[in-house]
């Protein structure tokens, strides 16, 4: 690999480890997000925190810290593998992040902001899988991992192994990364958000 393809991967990791949730609740309430409602950096635990503008501000910025890496890639590299290895990077970024000892968020919203610039089609039907299961029951990670899920699917149908296994590692990553969401999820304790609120069960 060329010096730019490495700092092209290394760049987006940074990018992506730019704790978007963190930053905005310590200048705005001078608190540790890690430390509020279910201690995650993403932009649900934001929106708990800050409200409807803080949590879509960090959705917002999460979902650039994807896309843009991916949009550099696309007009400076020829490999769809590299240009999705970018995108990874980021997404690797935003979950273990140096800023944070190598802790960080779910890496969802990033995701989508990947496949957003990579593979727009695949990033719509997310979001139809997402709003489908959100609107039916209220649990942000049951629809997040719906939508990831939806996105393993459709590239899995590509027939192009490479980025199906990148793919792939990416939403086990995700699942990994919500296993205290899934284990809620099974015993009926996971959050559900309505109208800017939360309850349980």
């Amino acid at each position: 690999m060329s010096t730019h393809e490495w700092t092209f991967l290394l760049s987006s990791f940074l990018l992506g480890s730019v704790p978007i949730g963190y930053l905005l609740c310590f200048l705005i309430k001078r608190r540790d997000i890690r430390n509020e409602g279910s201690g995650n950096i993403g932009a649900t635990n934001v929106l708990r925190t800050l409200g409807p503008a803080g949590g879509a501000a960090t959705l917002l910025l999460d979902f650039l810290k994807g896309a843009l890496p991916v949009f550099y890639g696309i007009h400076h590299f020829n490999s769809p593998y590299l240009v999705l290895a970018g995108g990874a990077a980021a997404i690797l970024g935003h979950m273990y992040s140096p800023f944070l000892k190598f802790r960080g968020g779910k890496g969802v919203s990033t995701f989508l902001g990947v496949f957003a610039v990579f593979h727009p089609w695949s990033a719509l039907l997310f979001l139809a899988g997402f709003f489908a299961v959100v609107l039916s029951t209220r649990l942000v990670s049951a629809a997040s991992l719906t939508g990831v899920a939806v996105v393993f699917f459709i590239h899995l149908f590509t027939r192009v192994p490479m980025i199906s296994m990148i793919v792939l590692s990416l939403v086990l990553l995700i699942f990994f990364r919500h296993r205290r969401n899934i284990n809620a999820i099974i015993g009926g304790t996971e959050r559900r958000i309505r109208f800017g609120r939360t309850s349980h069960g």
